[in-house]
Formats: C-alpha cells, sequence, structure tokens
C-alpha cells in the first residue's frame, strides 16, 4: 500500500545525511500515483482542480497561475529559466529565481497541504532545469473535448453518423466556456484560447450540419443559435440560422435572422454584410 512506503521515505527525508533526504525524496517522487489522488483539471470557463475529490485552495494566485502555465504548456518540458522570465521578466535573475521557488513551494503546497519542505510531488517533473506538468498525473476537460472532436470526425468520414453526433454533443456539454475565463490576461493563454475557441465552432458547426441530415432543423438551429451568441458578427453562422428557419417553414424568422446579422456587423465592426452574404440571403428569402 502507498502510505506504507511513504512513511520510512517521509522519515529518511528529515535525515541530517543530504545522501539519504535527497535519496529518500527521488524515492517519494517516483510513487505512483493511485487514481483517487489524480489531480482533475477543468479549464473551459473557469479553472479548477480537484485533488481526489478535495478542491484545491490554491494559497497564492500566482501559484494557480504557474499551474495554468503549465498545463497551458502541457507534453512540453520548459526550461525553468522560460518559465522565471514570463512570470518574473523585470525581476534581477537571483530574485526572480527565490520569486519561482516560492511560488512552486506554494502550489505544491496548495496540491498537498500536509507536504514536507523537501518532499516532491509526482505531478511535476523538474529536472536538469526542465519543468513539466506529468501527464499520467491528471486528467482535463480540454483532452477530453479536443479527443471527443478528433473522434467526431473520424467517424463522420465513415458515415457513422450517430456516433458522430454523440461525440459532438459530448464536446457541447463539456466546452462551459472558452479557455480559462477567469485569467483573460495572460499572453501566453491567448493563442491556445483563441484555437480551442475556433475548434468549438468548427466542431459545433459539424454537429449542426450533421443534425440538418437527419432532419433535426430545430436541434440543429439551437446549436447555430448558440454559436451566434458567442460570436454575432459571424455572416455565416447567421445565413445558417436562416437557412434552418426555412426549412421550419418559418420565413419571417429567417428574414429576422438577416436583419441581425446587419445590426451585429453594425453595431459591434461598423462595417456592412458582405454582398456575397447579402445575395445569399435574398436568394434564400425568394425561395421560401
Amino acid at each position: 500500500h502507498r502510505s506504507w512506503a511513504r512513511r520510512p521515505l517521509l522519515d529518511a527525508v528529515r535525515s541530517r545525511d543530504p545522501q539519504i533526504s535527497r535519496a529518500a525524496a527521488q524515492a517519494l517522487a517516483s510513487l505512483p500515483v493511485q487514481q483517487e489522488e489524480k489531480l482533475r483539471i477543468t479549464a473551459l470557463g473557469g479553472f479548477k482542480v480537484l485533488c481526489g475529490e478535495r478542491e484545491v485552495l490554491f494559497r497564492k494566485r500566482k501559484a494557480k497561475h504557474l499551474l495554468e502555465y503549465l498545463f497551458v504548456n502541457r507534453g512540453r518540458r520548459l526550461l525553468r529559466d522560460v518559465v522565471i522570465d514570463a512570470f518574473w521578466p523585470d525581476s534581477a535573475p537571483k530574485a526572480a529565481l527565490n520569486n519561482f521557488h516560492v511560488t512552486f513551494y506554494s502550489l505544491k503546497r496548495s496540491l498537498n497541504p500536509h507536504l514536507q519542505r523537501r518532499e516532491q510531488l509526482p505531478y511535476f517533473d523538474l529536472d536538469e532545469g526542465c519543468l513539466q506538468l506529468v501527464p499520467e498525473t491528471f486528467t482535463s476537460d480540454v483532452d477530453e473535448f479536443v479527443e471527443a472532436r478528433a473522434t467526431a470526425r473520424i467517424h463522420a468520414a465513415e458515415g457513422r453518423i450517430d456516433d458522430a453526433i454523440d461525440r459532438l454533443q459530448l464536446c457541447n456539454d463539456l466546452y462551459r466556456g472558452d479557455l480559462m475565463e477567469d485569467n483573460l490576461y495572460q499572453d501566453w493563454a491567448i493563442g491556445p484560447r483563441e484555437e480551442l475557441r475556433e475548434t468549438y465552432f468548427e466542431a459545433m458547426t459539424l454537429l449542426a450540419e450533421l443534425l440538418d441530415g437527419a432532419g433535426d432543423h430545430q436541434a440543429a438551429s439551437r446549436i447555430l443559435r448558440r454559436l451566434v451568441a458567442k460570436d454575432r458578427t459571424r455572416e455565416e453562422l447567421h445565413l445558417k440560422v436562416a437557412e434552418q428557419c426555412a426549412k421550419m417553414g418559418n420565413p419571417a424568422l429567417a428574414a429576422s435572422q438577416m436583419r441581425l446579422c446587419q445590426r451585429a456587423l453594425s453595431e459591434d465592426l461598423g462595417v456592412e454584410m458582405s454582398p456575397a452574404t447579402r445575395r445569399r440571403f435574398e436568394s434564400l428569402l425568394s425561395g421560401c
């Protein structure tokens, strides 16, 4: 049992002999993480971490941001100096290094409040000046979302439409908001956030197309309207909503969608609807 192995190692970590202490700390770090001790990271919407069933309460805001940074860069071994430069670019090297150690220790204590000073956690690999969030020690809604979307595309290409719709519905359920909406002002999060947002729009557009092909125009319209609510300046989405309205025999709603599109473009971007989109709207409405 893991707890039996930990007790003597914890005692050894406190040894006055530095070699024994160092070896014990390394042994502690190598102990396998049990399923209930894995981290569950949810980052679509707000950033939240569970350690087993316990919600992690971060002792310092910077410690939370450090974990967010490692999560955004999961799968990569980051040079410690790169991490330090991302968080303390204007500090002197010695002060920046000290800030890193204080913040990293605060992060580890947030994940395990009973952590001994020299004890390591298996969630992090800090070796030879590199730092990484260990993939086997956590699960996340982001990775599940990306995997579900990739699987859906394979199912759709193979003609397994029901399976594709099921995976895309899971994508919709998982995407409770943009990546780390509670931390919008970190430069290093902007790129990954926009990439995931575009992936979500692509996945939901595919879902609407599959639902449309299955004859469920109401469900397709509901998905598309949700996308328009997230970004009402996308002309193509307004047009797709209007198409679903027309297929449901409601030309008045289709015409209303055209007006909503023009108003959104005017108010948000100060531009007119593109001539190509206008022609498509007019063609659609003339056929109703």
